[in-house]
């Protein structure tokens, strides 16, 4: 009867001399195969790094070259509108400018009651746990039917 210890026993059998000595024949065959596959893995190597090398030159000058003629090659803005800036205090005073033509918009569109009632303090709407005046988000802006009532 066999276990299945037996079944599964995977120690090699020892082998013969003649066996063991053509084994180390083609052991050394693959390391002589091997030193010579590395030196010429390794000049090849050595020749795909000089040729990537010499892309990246080549592809960093042109890249300088274009970069100089774009740089020589003045940008063209209109005259007019860059006096305009120029006139007004640079581009400082146009983006304070753009800021309050905003603000103007939205005071404009909402309706006269929401803008006094914010400048006065007319609301008071009173927290009932701490007995403080608070505004939330609805009382500021202004709803449909504010504007509706505008006409």
């Amino acid at each position: 009867m066999t276990t299945d210890k037996d079944k599964w026993n995977t120690t090699p059998e020892p082998l013969d001399a003649e066996a063991e000595a053509m084994l180390d024949g083609l052991f050394a065959q693959a390391r002589v195969r091997a030193d010579a596959s590395d030196e010429a893995m390794i000049a090849l190597m050595t020749r795909i790094a000089g040729d990537a090398e010499a892309v990246a030159d080549e592809r960093d000058a042109q890249a300088a070259q274009e970069r100089a003629a774009r740089m020589a090659v003045p940008r063209s803005r209109h005259p007019l509108i860059e006096a305009m800036i120029r006139a007004v205090g640079g581009w400082r005073s146009v983006g304070g400018m753009g800021l309050a033509a905003v603000t103007g918009l939205a005071l404009g569109l909402s309706s006269p009651t929401t803008v006094s009632a914010l400048t006065s303090g007319a609301w008071d709407v009173q927290d009932t746990a701490s007995d403080e005046i608070t505004y939330t988000l609805d009382d500021m802006v202004p709803s449909f039917y504010d504007l509706a009532l505008e006409g």
